[in-house]
């Protein structure tokens, strides 16, 4: 039993620590999403209060995002949505794509 607990442990860690390195690695997410999307793309839960307290609206990991398509997921990063300003005037088309890829990943773990 105690074997299983510290195995858990290690592979929790190194999960959370893959998904850390992921988005450290993009500095674009780093610097326009993070601060909200945390991250691993689950929400910042220090805005919850911004979304009455649900934090499946800042949880870019869930089923509900991930059945968007790339177009959708592209407009909403460029155009915004509810709270969520827009980034049109601050990235390119083509860094709307890379976030776009990168959510899809942060989707995979």
């Amino acid at each position: 039993m105690k074997t299983a607990v510290i195995f858990l442990a290690i592979m929790l860690f190194l999960f959370s620590s893959a998904v850390f390195v992921q988005a450290a690695e993009n500095p674009l997410f780093q610097a326009k999403c993070a601060p909200c999307h945390s991250n691993d793309g689950t929400g910042n839960k220090k805005l919850g209060i911004l979304v009455g307290g649900d934090l499946s609206r800042l949880d870019l990991t869930k089923k509900t995002t991930s059945q968007k398509s790339d177009r959708e997921l592209k407009e909403t990063i460029l155009n915004g949505t509810g709270k969520m300003p827009a980034f049109k005037e601050k990235i390119s088309k083509a860094e709307a794509d890379e976030l776009v890829k990168f959510l899809r990943a942060l989707q995979k773990k």
